[in-house]
């Protein structure tokens, strides 16, 4: 995460804005997995007026996009699969911005990967920068490949579950930074969830806290 030289205002705005921000709709329906998921137009919907109360707005750009192998779907069919690399910036009236850089994957029978993959990309950014907590789930798609939304909960589970575990082994400040820089790696490059990726920041900080005043582990 990249921060203009001062953050001062944008810190005391988004500190007033983020108790107002409540918990994203779910409006989307995937109807051969069985499950809903928070659409794009939901998170704008449920944050756009709020940032533009505190004098925020968001501005993204794609910078890298790789074509993936084509993927076997669940009946027999294959999916074209694409990852994109894109930078989204917050952006807060004073001119000081905070800026994150989200890996998104999409895979479709035609040509709407790339969208898939940007669509998902921008809403794990928005949620991440503002600091929302959700449970999102992967796009909608009448017969979604391999895609399964309760299976990438747990495999994400299993994910934090493994890079607390290496945090709390730390046993001084340095190799808690490598730690997490690790585990922080590993989240950018496996599309893990908003609330998932909260919890290994909040694990890092209460080990530091703990190294920091000498206590056991």
């Amino acid at each position: 995460m990249r921060t203009s030289d001062s953050i001062t205002n944008l810190a005391n705005a988004l500190a007033k804005m983020q108790p107002e921000l409540g918990t994203i709709s779910k409006s989307g329906e995937n109807k051969f997995d069985k499950y809903t998921y928070a659409t794009l137009e939901d998170y704008i919907k449920g944050t756009r007026d709020i940032m533009s109360k505190h004098g925020f707005f968001m501005v993204a750009s794609v910078e890298k996009l790789d074509q993936l192998s084509d993927r076997s779907t669940r009946n027999g069919g294959i999916e074209h699969a694409v990852q994109i690399s894109l930078t989204v910036r917050l952006i807060h009236q004073s001119g000081e911005w905070l800026e994150t850089n989200c890996i998104g994957e999409g895979q479709d029978r035609a040509d709407k990967a790339v969208y898939k993959a940007i669509t998902g990309a921008r809403k794990y950014a928005i949620a991440s920068l503002l600091g929302l907590a959700t449970s999102d789930d992967p796009e909608a798609d009448e017969q979604v490949g391999l895609s399964d939304g309760p299976v990438n909960k747990k495999a994400n589970k299993h994910i934090i579950e493994d890079m607390i575990g290496n945090m709390r082994k730390s046993k001084d400040l340095d190799e808690l930074k490598n730690s997490f820089e690790a585990a922080m790696e590993v989240a950018k490059n496996t599309y893990l969830q908003p609330e998932y990726l909260n919890k290994i920041i909040l694990a890092k900080n209460h080990m530091k806290e703990q190294l920091l005043n000498g206590k056991e582990h």
